[in-house]
């Protein structure tokens, strides 16, 4: 479930606050609102990347791995391990990342 509260809570914090980051992708903002998690709107628009450092912290059931695979375009790079970094690897894509 994607949480626009949050989003919304970063976006405005960066935006007013003197210390914000006006430019920040929805990524940032909300990673910037108490760290990235599985209801990330960015992680599921496709806009988290690189996709691998990201998901080293994000706690996913089995049904949301399998989402993320067809949403990022990825196979696994280790099909024995499946954990969400062997699974997802490195896309290759270039861009921001939550933080």
């Amino acid at each position: 479930m994607k949480n626009y509260h949050k989003l919304d809570l970063g976006r405005t914090l960066n935006m007013a606050g003197p210390n914000g980051f006006r430019g920040g992708s929805d990524c940032h903002h909300y990673g910037s609102v108490g760290g990235c998690d599985s209801e990330c709107p960015a992680l599921w628009n496709g806009e988290c990347e690189p996709i691998n450092d990201v998901l080293k912290n994000v706690e996913l059931e089995e049904n949301e791995i399998e989402e993320l695979k067809e949403i990022y375009k990825i196979q696994p790079v280790n099909s024995l391990d499946h954990s969400p970094v062997a699974i997802f690897g490195s896309t290759g894509r270039k861009g921001g990342r939550c933080k």
